[in-house]
């Protein structure tokens, strides 16, 4: 595991900061980009299954990283398939589902022993102001018929953001999981605040350079957090492995 924990976060860093120029210097090509951003997704989940999955805790996040790579199948390669593009119905739909999916595997993760007290109405309360903030700046420039949508998206914004940032404050995982999970849950709502952006605000695109790094600057490193989260043997309090 020391290579996981040590050696892997540096070799993700060195590959988010070359997709990171590429996203600048392909910018008109996207089938290359393409290529380049999902070799890092997919380095991520290679990892993830060779970590053995001890507990079902393990299982639960193991299952999840599946998703994420499922998801950006359609979000991030798909579109560079003869015939296909980012934007493309299919391309849209399958990764909405999977990662839907994804993130409530990971709202079902974090809320281990969740208990709603003063530290998780501040931190529900952050989620909101943040969604709100970000939707309000959206809303009156979004098409009518991408509202159904968008609604949805920021709910799933909110529960996702309130479960995982929010395990920082209960005691069912360990405090190096729980720090680590809370820390990804804040990149993870950071990074669907500029994927909602692209999505629902006219003449914007999360493909857009600047658009793109913020979203993968913390996309990419939220799920590095997680693999090292999974990479415990022991993840929970007072639980044995089973």
């Amino acid at each position: 595991m020391d290579f996981i924990r040590k050696i892997f976060p540096i070799i993700i860093l060195i590959e988010l900061a070359a997709v990171l120029i590429l996203q600048h210097l392909l910018a008109d090509n996207y089938n290359a980009l393409g290529v380049a951003k999902y070799m890092v997704n997919t380095s991520i989940f290679a990892v993830s299954l060779l970590i053995p999955k001890l507990s079902k805790d393990h299982k639960l996040l193991g299952r999840i990283f599946l998703f994420i790579w499922l998801a950006d199948f359609f979000f991030v390669l798909l579109g560079t398939f003869p015939g296909f593009s980012p934007e493309h119905p299919i391309s849209r739909f399958g990764g909405m589902l999977f990662f839907g999916l994804a993130y409530i595997g990971l709202m079902v993760f974090c809320a281990k022993g969740f208990k709603f007290d003063k530290k998780q109405l501040l931190v529900s309360s952050f989620v909101l102001v943040t969604i709100l903030i970000s939707g309000a700046i959206c809303y009156e420039n979004i098409l009518p018929q991408k509202k159904p949508m968008f609604w949805i998206f920021f709910s799933f914004m909110f529960f996702m953001g309130s479960s995982s940032i929010g395990t920082a404050f209960r005691d069912y995982y360990i405090k190096e999981v729980r720090v680590l999970l809370s820390l990804a849950g804040l990149l993870f709502l950071l990074s669907e605040m500029g994927f909602g952006a692209g999505m629902f605000y006219p003449g914007l695109s999360r493909n857009d350079p600047w658009l793109g790094n913020e979203i993968w600057i913390t996309y990419i490193p939220g799920w590095t957090l997680c693999l090292l989260a999974l990479s415990r043997e022991e993840m929970t309090i007072g639980r044995s492995i089973r």
